[in-house]
Parts: structure tokens; C-alpha cells; sequence
């Protein structure tokens, strides 16, 4: 049983997220003792989006970084219970919520280099480096939580990407 306590815990975990490395995200999956830095990763990465974003939105720095860690912790629990639902209905995988929402929490790391690279400022070229960063990392942390194999971790990330996006236009035409 690994450590999950301090900071050198939390650069390994963020480093490994960053880097995508399948045996972190499998890791996590069966660590429960890693909730805490998981949902660390997450919040420096809404942090990040936060200071990222914060004059595209046009809000205070401090309001923005609040605001997206809120957003952050709310979609990967969400995004979690989705992928929870469809591993144990859909794929008869009898998984706990949380081997679920570690791995998922861990997926948010690319979001930190928001503020570094200047993602979220309309760049086009680093946007879509973003979004594919992030989808490869959600499709590595399904996979890790399902073990059902990559086609089926696709699958589920597409199926919640098509709902992500369903309830976002949704939203938007209200």
C-alpha cells in the first residue's frame, strides 16, 4: 500500500496525471487512501482554470478561481456518478462510487496548465491541444475505473460527452 500523504505525493499524482500514465490512474482506482490528493489535483486544477479564464469571463481573479473549483468538484462528482451508473447497469461492473471518482479527479490534471499556457483565451491551436489533452486523460481514467478495455472506456466517455453537451445546450436556451 502506497502513501498518499504530502506534497511529494501530490507532484507525483499531478505529474502522473499530467503525463497520463495509465499505472497512476489504475493506482488511484484502488487506493482509497489517494481520495484526498485526487480531489487536491482537482481543486489546483479549478484553481487553474480559474486564473486562466479570469478576464475572459470578466471577473476578479479570486471570484474566478472560486467559481471553476466549484464547477471542477461538481463535474467530476456528476461526471462520476454517470460513469458509476453505467459501469454497474450498463456494463454489469459492480464498482464502488469511489474507485470511480479518484481516477476522475485525477483526470482534471492537464486543467493546470491553464494558467501557464493561456488556455481558455481563444488561441485555437492551444485549445484543441487542451480539449484533446483532457478527453485522453477522462478516456484513461473510465478505462481505469471500468476495466472493461478501451473501447468501452470510449464508449462511456462519448456517452457522457454527448450528455456534457445535451445539458450545456440545454442550459444555454433557457
Amino acid at each position: 500500500m502506497k502513501d498518499f500523504v504530502g506534497p511529494g505525493a501530490l507532484v507525483e499524482l499531478v505529474l502522473g496525471g499530467l503525463l497520463l500514465r495509465p499505472m497512476q490512474y489504475r493506482e488511484v482506482v484502488r487506493e482509497p487512501a489517494s481520495m484526498r490528493l485526487c480531489f487536491a489535483v482537482a481543486v489546483l486544477a479549478g484553481a487553474a482554470t480559474g486564473i486562466g479564464r479570469s478576464e475572459q469571463i470578466g471577473l476578479a481573479p479570486v471570484i474566478a478561481v472560486l467559481l471553476h473549483v466549484i464547477v471542477t468538484l461538481l463535474t467530476v462528482a456528476i461526471e462520476s456518478g454517470v460513469v458509476w451508473l453505467v459501469a454497474g447497469a450498463g456494463l454489469r461492473r459492480g464498482i464502488g462510487y469511489g474507485a470511480v471518482v479518484r481516477p476522475m479527479a485525477l483526470a482534471t490534471a492537464p486543467r493546470l496548465v491553464y494558467a501557464l499556457l493561456g488556455l481558455g483565451t481563444g488561441i485555437p491551436a492551444l485549445e484543441i491541444l487542451g480539449t484533446v489533452w483532457l478527453l485522453a486523460a477522462f478516456v484513461l481514467a473510465v478505462d481505469a475505473a471500468i476495466e472493461r478495455g478501451w473501447a468501452a472506456a470510449v464508449a462511456v466517455a462519448l456517452a457522457v460527452g454527448v450528455l456534457r453537451w445535451g445539458t450545456s445546450l440545454s442550459i444555454q436556451m433557457m
